[in-house]
């Protein structure tokens, strides 16, 4: 083998159809002269042309001597900058090979190998030979037997299942199944609420499902006191007694009602004798607004119901035909027209609304009308308390000092009863 390169070490200039061929037939040139090209460095033009930089298999630069290495390998860089440059052509359907305007780019820094075998782009096999190397190492070989997989199954006693078959044998219907045997027979539940056995503490046949509601409430749900009727009492077992909480409900609201009545008719309570078997109900109180809690003037409720009947008034006064909307109401009251997401996580606290509401078939969502109403009256109020505080201060805030928090206290407690009056 030659100690030098030859004069005709690079590739001739030419057109190729892709860059596979172009990559191709330079390798190919390359190989009887000594050495093998690999790709170096590829980029695109400003027009979105590919360029692509192929330089010899022992461009890099070589370990340094002066470094203490691990491991004492050998290396094949010599950093060699021979290089040829590879573009893609305006149509981009050719590639145009041309070699580079540097001296150092055209020639080699190292001796030509000995071997094509020396560089791996010459050893990598094409699809074909991979194929034929493959046949032939297969070849003579018999051929690789395999067993097949064995499937294990239960063995079918059909003898046993015969002694304990409880349909006949032309029966279409299937036997009951281990599963739904032994679900016949597993124990009864037991509730942990009633301690009754035969359903447990969320069916509706608990009789004390509606405890954690709301007395008013759940006496609405399912009343206990029973009407007065013509026809025969059954007798009750001790199974069918009420629980002592519901018996206990149905006492306290009696004695609520005998006191009602005494209040409002003073010289009848006092009188010994003029108790009668069915007293007067009053005609401006039905039983539902006896069984309603006391709702106080803050109550989110409240403000909701003052605020509809408000928009009622409004919708009354406007002549027919008019536009009469919520967005049209708070549009003429000065209202906002939209409240920002901080302001509903405000009012939706526990010290405010509370995050849900509470009705007498469960619990809900608060709607978006319900918060920007008690936005609305939050706002009122706020304006309300600082034009007192300013009235109460006057011209000169030192004269009006502070006199500790327990006058702060009793004015918030007169400031709220007064409004408990006003509404």
């Amino acid at each position: 083998m030659a100690s030098a390169f030859a004069d005709d070490a690079l590739p001739p200039e030419g057109v190729y159809d892709s860059r596979e061929a172009l990559f191709k037939a330079i390798n190919e040139w390359a190989k009887p002269r000594g050495y093998a090209f690999t790709t170096v460095k590829s980029s695109k033009t400003p027009n979105g042309r590919v360029k692509v930089v192929y330089a010899c298999d022992r461009n890099r630069l070589p370990p340094s001597h002066a470094v203490e290495r691990v491991r004492r390998t050998a290396s094949r860089k010599t950093g060699c900058k021979f290089s040829v440059l590879a573009k893609e052509s305006l149509d981009r359907s050719t590639w145009i090979l041309g070699h580079r305007p540097d001296k150092e780019c055209g020639e080699h820094n190292h001796p030509p190998s000995e071997d094509p075998a020396a560089h791996p782009a010459h050893r990598r096999l094409e699809k074909r030979d991979a194929i034929r190397i493959s046949n032939l190492a297969t070849s003579g070989s018999a051929p690789h037997i395999t067993q097949p997989l064995q499937i294990l199954e239960p063995r079918r006693v059909i003898d046993a299942f015969d002694q304990r078959r409880t349909q006949p044998v032309t029966s279409t219907r299937r036997e009951p199944s281990a599963f739904e045997e032994i679900e016949g027979r597993r124990r009864a539940p037991r509730c942990s609420r009633c301690h009754a056995i035969g359903h447990i503490m969320t069916s509706k046949a608990c009789p004390l499902r509606f405890k954690d509601i709301p007395a008013p409430l759940a006496q609405k749900v399912k009343p206990t006191v029973e009407p007065a009727t013509d026809q025969p009492v059954p007798a009750r077992t001790a199974s069918a007694e009420p629980p002592s909480s519901v018996v206990d409900l149905s006492m306290h609201l009696e004695i609520l009602r005998g006191l009602d009545q005494s209040v409002r008719s003073p010289s009848a309570a006092h009188m010994p004798n003029s108790r009668s078997p069915s007293p007067p109900r009053m005609p401006s109180r039905s039983e539902d607004d006896m069984l309603q809690p006391a709702v106080r003037y803050d109550a989110p409720e409240a403000i909701y119901a003052r605020y509809i009947a408000s928009r009622q008034a409004w919708y009354d006064a406007q002549p027919a035909g008019s536009i009469k909307t919520n967005q049209q109401y708070r549009k003429a009251m000065g209202l906002p027209q939209r409240y920002d997401k901080q302001s509903y996580e405000w009012c939706l606290d526990y010290k405010q609304m509370s995050a849900l509401c509470v009705t007498s078939t469960g619990r809900r969502s608060w709607t978006k009308e319900e918060m920007m109403a008690y936005l609305d009256w939050s706002n009122a109020e706020d304006e309300r308390v600082e034009a007192q505080v300013a009235k109460e201060m006057g011209d000169n805030p030192l004269a009006n000092a502070r006199r500790g928090v327990k006058e702060i206290w009793q004015r918030i407690e007169r400031d709220s009863r007064e409004q408990e009056a006003l509404y």
